[in-house]
């Protein structure tokens, strides 16, 4: 086929009957999946031009004066030639899960790719032949609770059982007892069209086989007071069949998805856990990472509050997904293939677009700190939201009409087994301390304080797969000095006081913390300037060994210097920051961030951790301190009280040589 070429051609301009210029109508989906992709317009007056009247062209010139000098060497993008070329989402060309996308390039211009700039491609019948090239056609979202739902959803698990082989493995070591101990079993006489299912609880010894089951992953909502749970008092009673009448709407929903995709066994924690025996708690908590890791598909009720509101959105105000919801412009492109076949192309760029898909971003589900391990550790996830179904695997995600309001190129939860396999040591523990604890886990919320490491114990153990570190309350031994440089964000809540110590782990702490380990300092040299001599950490049930700990010590070799830090008010107390100042020589060294608000000027001993240099970047030089306040009648023995940072060489020279002295941390 011809490469399609007018760049210097003033008729491109022009406007056919359907208000797209010659050069957009002249857009075919075999172009688009060329090699070369389809050759627009040049930068520049020719695509201004144009611009002003054709809406597709108007898009394009907004995104080329965006990318202009973004570490490209030049001031514009004019001269350079605009193409468009499908970008197919997926590993497996055979796959028809997944779609693809419109990525916009411009020739002879670095980056040669701008990431965002690309467009959703829907076509609007399932008959169009642009459908083999990846395109997907634009579905109405009906009833998650509808035949039409269900047919969709058990199309999503086929297509990633046959094409995602990465989906299917296994990443978590484990013996053979690390499984659910019950399941919920659904009896053969409770076909799909059942009204009252006879389920009941099955036990499995070490030696029994698992069968497939799918996991539930829901909010309790402990405020409703209707809970219902197994307990010592009917576990018998459970083992015989469980009282489908008195549960909750989730649980009955549960039960249901269960049936209509034809699986036989179901884990829901709320009757899988005798919940009022602690032992049995520990245990099955205990299994958590491997329950939900071998799990065959995971349920997500991202819809609901509490389990008395159900998976479904029947009763619901539905958000109906549509190209005029949520997008800040389409176009819609007529052409027929070499063939002669008429496809009808729809191309549209979302207002927004999110990491993950927006319904499933900010929802009760996701504001729980203990959801955040079950996803991450699923293989797959059947999402039900206020908006429709939404699938997520380690491939990516789908959506049940199919319209794109999300980066194609992010991560799933799920993709973070294969992520963790290809990363360094030092990207493991970015991942560790900024994308899991920092951006996602600290910012949910918990019933129990004291369940903050519980709730990511699993986690905790895949890392230390990788890692092969010990981990001490929340913070790995490797690398020790990045994992106690967290500071406080935002509004200081300061100290849990039933969790104070050890004082030196994030988990003391009731508000968000961050950790000076951006991504753009991975490929630094991290100097460290402690030395680890001994460490203790009490835990509050040894079957845990990454659950909850009660008290923590860490004998340190380290250089200590007693300086000052000093509040800088401001009218807005947001605005409010604090200074590590030497009296001695009454100048500032640099920043401070203490663990709790103070009244002007306090004495403290710092403690140097490391520091971090850039052979590349001037600016690449800082040295990070633990701030550290006496305990009274333990010589030697300290609490942290903050962190602080000297960004400057000179400022760091100035303290000189320290004697090296031997402290213990609580």
């Amino acid at each position: 086929m011809a490469e399609h070429d007018v760049e210097n051609d003033e008729t491109g301009c022009e406007l056919p009957p359907n208000c797209l210029c010659v050069t957009c109508s002249s857009i075919t989906i075999q172009a688009l999946a060329s090699t070369q992709g389809f050759k627009h317009l040049t930068v520049g007056s020719t695509l201004q031009r144009s611009a002003e009247r054709c809406s597709l062209c108007r898009h394009l010139a907004h995104f080329t004066k965006q990318a202009a000098g973004v570490d490209n060497g030049k001031d514009s993008a004019d001269g350079c030639t605009v193409r468009l070329k499908l970008k197919r989402y997926g590993f497996d060309a055979a796959d028809p899960s997944f779609g693809a996308v419109i990525e916009v390039l411009f020739e002879d211009y670095k980056p040669v790719l701008f990431e965002h700039d690309f467009f959703a491609v829907n076509t609007t019948t399932k008959i169009d032949p642009a459908i083999a090239f990846g395109v997907l056609p634009i579905n109405h979202v009906t009833k998650t609770s509808s035949k039409k739902a269900f047919s969709t959803a058990r199309s999503w698990v086929n297509d990633c059982l046959k094409y995602h082989p990465q989906c299917s493995q296994q990443f978590l070591k484990s013996n053979g007892s690390a499984q659910p101990k019950r399941l919920i079993e659904l009896h053969p006489s409770s076909g799909p069209s059942s009204d009252n299912p006879k389920i009941r609880l099955i036990e499995l010894s070490g030696a029994t086989h698992c069968p497939k089951y799918i996991a539930l992953s829901y909010c309790w909502g402990y405020g409703s007071g209707k809970s219902y749970t197994t307990t010592k008092d009917n576990v018998r009673l459970h083992r015989d069949q469980i009282p489908y009448a008195k549960l909750p709407a989730t649980l009955k929903d549960a039960v249901c998805i269960c049936k209509k995709l034809g699986m036989k066994y179901l884990w829901i924690d709320a009757l899988c856990i005798i919940q009022d025996c602690s032992s049995d708690v520990v245990d099955e908590v205990a299994k958590m990472a491997m329950v939900y890791h071998k799990a065959w598909l995971t349920v997500s009720v991202d819809i609901s509050k509490a389990s008395t509101d159900g998976c479904f959105n029947d009763k619901r105000e539905r958000r109906l997904s549509t190209l005029d919801n949520g997008v800040g412009f389409k176009v819609e492109i007529p052409t027929a293939l070499d063939d002669g076949s008429k496809s009808n192309l729809q191309l549209f760029a979302p207002v927004a677009t999110f990491p993950r898909p927006d319904n499933i971003q900010s929802t009760p589900l996701t504001a729980r700190a203990w959801t955040f391990q079950e996803q991450a550790l699923s293989r797959r996830i059947l999402h039900y939201t206020s908006s429709g179904l939404v699938w997520e695997c380690r491939k990516g995600f789908m959506s049940q009409d199919n319209i794109l309001h999300w980066d194609r190129s992010s991560s799933t939860l799920p993709w973070l087994p294969i992520k963790l396999s290809a990363s360094s040591e030092m990207e493991i523990l970015h991942l560790w301390y900024h994308e899991i604890l920092t951006t996602s886990y600290c910012l949910r919320m918990l019933t129990f304080p004291s369940d903050r490491l519980p709730a990511i114990s699993a986690v905790a153990a895949l890392f230390q797969q990788h890692l092969q570190s010990p981990y001490l309350a929340g913070i790995w031994l490797k690398n020790i000095e990045i994992g106690l440089s967290w500071q406080c964000f935002g509004f200081r809540k300061g100290k849990d006081p039933k969790n104070a110590r050890p004082s030196w782990s994030w988990v003391s702490q009731l508000g968000m913390v961050v950790w000076p380990i951006s991504r753009y300092y991975l490929h630094h040299e991290f100097i460290t300037m402690i030395e680890i001599i001994s460490f203790d950490t009490s835990l509050t049930d040894r079957a845990l060994p990454l659950g909850s700990v009660t008290n923590g010590t860490l004998v340190v070799l380290g250089s200590l210097s007693l300086l000052r830090v000093r509040k800088i008010p401001a009218e807005d107390e947001r605005y409010i920051t604090y200074e590590l100042f030497d009296e001695g020589q009454g100048r500032k060294l640099g920043k401070a961030i203490p663990d709790f608000d103070m009244e002007d000027e306090m004495e403290v001993s710092c403690l140097a951790l490391f520091c971090r240099l850039s052979k590349s970047s001037p600016w690449g030089f800082s040295v990070w301190f633990l701030l550290l306040s006496p305990v009274a009648g333990e010589p030697e023995a300290y609490t942290r009280s903050g962190v602080a940072e000297i960004d400057q060489v000179d400022n760091w020279k100035s303290l000189g040589s320290q004697k090296t002295s031997r402290i213990t941390l609580l």
